[in-house]
């Protein structure tokens, strides 16, 4: 027995009872006939609700709120017991943002979330998008060329400071070229000549050039690749890897560099030949770039590269002194000097070398090497040293000579000044008062 006072609601768990006409208990339209008492048969149900979790019906009516009357209702209830539902993101919360992949190998868990969706995990969680491959492919030599300034490094014996790369993608061969500055006119004019001098040799022209962007090929430079017609591509700011020809390529000079240095004991100022040597020798080392490991010179050359006349960079030799340059007055002066070698200028033996006695850079093909011996710190260091005690010499003659021809003054322990004698002194004349 229960008592409900004012309800005219039916309760079901079947959606389909919503479509039909309802009425109040004893009616045919109603199941699980209720026994009620004191009930007028021409009352209506007012209202319905659906219960999903609720098998059966469940009537409760009353009579009109003036009339209080007790109603037996008879219940069919039966509730079934159900896990609640749980958010598809709940297990990706509590274990602290993981992903998908992570959540799904826990079997205890299933994981329904995709963390790709997750706002939080990409604020947190950011990073850069995979590289793809250049939808641009050279079919011949020099047609697609990667490039990238690098510096500054120290200044060299020439004041350069910074050094321009070319690579061409075919061939993988390498092109370097120091320079004072990263002006876009300076590049201007080292792109023209290289150019010039690549096009005429090979016989193809450039048709796409890739750099990183930066201002040193801006403005004048856009401006000139699109004069003659050269398609300029630029990466993503702060994405080296977009360029990563070219900026593997400086991590590899710059690696060379360093190394002869080191080994041959070198100052740093020798930088820009460093450069100039590490490039040749690279271009004559197998790559896994090409096909078979063949070295990019034969690639560009079609021919394969000769090593005879290949020498390490800065180890010692002796450099025979030319007869216009030897004094004429003494013949008993050494006929040779002592260098340390630099670079190779030609397969017939011609060699760029450092004169340690003469401290300048000399250009020979009569030159005897010790390639297992290297200048010491010692020997660069003996070389700087009379020119600069020559200078400072002269300067200090300079600033003291006049002060030995000076005479010497005189030294007073007391001063008296006195006042000018009567002819000497002023007066001045006033005007009559009118």
């Amino acid at each position: 027995m229960m008592t409900i006072r004012g309800s005219k609601k039916r309760r079901t768990g079947d959606k389909e009872a919503f479509g039909d006409e309802v009425k109040k208990s004893g009616d045919e339209n109603v199941p699980n006939q209720e026994i009620m008492e004191h009930v007028t048969p021409s009352q209506p149900i007012t209202s319905m609700d659906l219960v999903p979790d609720l098998e059966g019906d469940m009537s409760a009516i009353t009579t009109s709120p003036k009339i209080n009357t007790k109603i037996n209702t008879k219940f069919n209830t039966k509730i079934k017991a159900k896990t609640p539902r749980i958010p598809p993101n709940l297990w990706h919360l509590r274990l602290d943002h993981p992903s998908y992949s992570t959540l799904s190998h826990i079997p205890q868990i299933k994981a329904t979330f995709d963390s790709n969706h997750c706002q939080v995990c990409i604020l947190g969680k950011s990073m850069k998008t995979p590289y793809y491959v250049d939808d641009f492919t050279a079919n011949h030599k020099i047609a697609y060329i990667h490039s990238d300034t690098c510096g500054p490094c120290p200044a060299s014996f020439s004041r350069l400071i910074y050094y321009i790369t070319f690579v061409c993608d075919l061939t993988r061969h390498v092109w370097v070229y120091p320079l004072p500055n990263k002006k876009a006119a300076t590049i201007k004019n080292i792109f023209a000549k290289w150019k010039a001098e690549l096009e005429l040799e090979s016989g193809y022209k450039i048709k796409c050039i890739r750099t990183d962007g930066g201002g040193e090929y801006k403005r004048e430079m856009t401006t000139y690749f699109e004069s003659i017609g050269i398609k300029h591509l630029l990466t993503a700011p702060y994405n080296p890897q977009s360029n990563g020809v070219a900026e593997r390529l400086n991590r590899t000079l710059i690696d060379m560099m360093r190394t002869i240095l080191i080994n041959g004991n070198m100052p740093h100022e020798f930088w820009a030949e460093a450069l100039v040597h590490a490039a040749y020798i690279k271009n004559r080392l197998p790559t896994g770039s090409l096909k078979d490991y063949k070295t990019p010179y034969e690639t560009y050359h079609d021919v394969p590269p000769s090593y005879d006349h290949l020498r390490p960079f800065g180890p010692i030799c002796y450099v025979s002194i030319p007869s216009q340059r030897r004094e004429k007055l003494s013949k008993l002066e050494p006929r040779a000097q002592k260098a340390c070698i630099l670079q190779c200028v030609s397969k017939s033996g011609t060699y760029k070398v450092w004169n340690l006695e003469t401290r300048k850079v000399d250009v020979s093909k009569d030159v005897i090497f010790y390639e297992t011996q290297f200048p010491s710190r010692t020997d660069f260091e003996q070389a700087n040293a009379p020119e600069a005690n020559a200078a400072r010499t002269n300067v200090s003659d300079k600033v003291n000579a006049p002060m030995a021809n000076a005479p010497t003054p005189q030294i007073f322990d007391e001063i008296i000044v006195e006042k000018p004698p009567p002819g000497a002194q002023v007066y001045t004349a006033k005007e009559p008062q009118k």
